[in-house]
């Protein structure tokens, strides 16, 4: 069984009744976006728990194989939208371990029972979160 991720977990208020995944970048930690809580301007809102996990170690091939935390691998010529290769492994671990904070963060909500649709757009969420544009798509957008 895979376990689930290292996470730094923080709730703005008692029996949070939302829940945030917000997942770092390439080479960062979950520490990156902890302030970030206080600066949402939460104050007088439902309680939240926001959930910052920790990527996995891995060996980044960009990085010339250099273990760092990452979601999955990526390869030379994957920033620029080159490559042909993508790490769909390590893109489906990520999957696995992010469905499972998903199932921790809402538990009354199997996933399983998550329409497909919204399931995916769960998974988009965190991926724009992670990976977007912010002048394109602004985390309160993708929240």
């Amino acid at each position: 069984m895979e376990k689930l991720l290292e996470t730094i977990e923080i709730e703005t208020g008692k029996t949070p009744t939302a829940a945030v995944i917000w997942m770092h970048g390439l080479g960062a930690d979950a520490n990156d976006f902890v302030p970030i809580v206080n600066e949402l301007g939460l104050d007088g809102a439902p309680a939240v728990r926001f959930v910052f996990p920790n990527a996995p170690m891995r060996a980044v091939t960009i990085n010339n194989g250099y273990v760092m935390r990452a979601w999955y691998d990526v390869s030379f010529g994957d920033l620029e939208g080159k490559t042909k290769k993508p790490d769909e492994k390590g893109v489906r671990a990520s999957q696995a371990t992010i469905d499972k904070l998903i199932e921790k963060c809402a538990p009354e909500w199997p996933l399983e029972q998550v329409t497909v649709i919204d399931r995916n757009i769960l998974r988009l969420g965190i991926y724009e979160l992670m990976f977007g544009d912010r002048n394109e798509v602004p985390p309160k957008v993708a929240i």
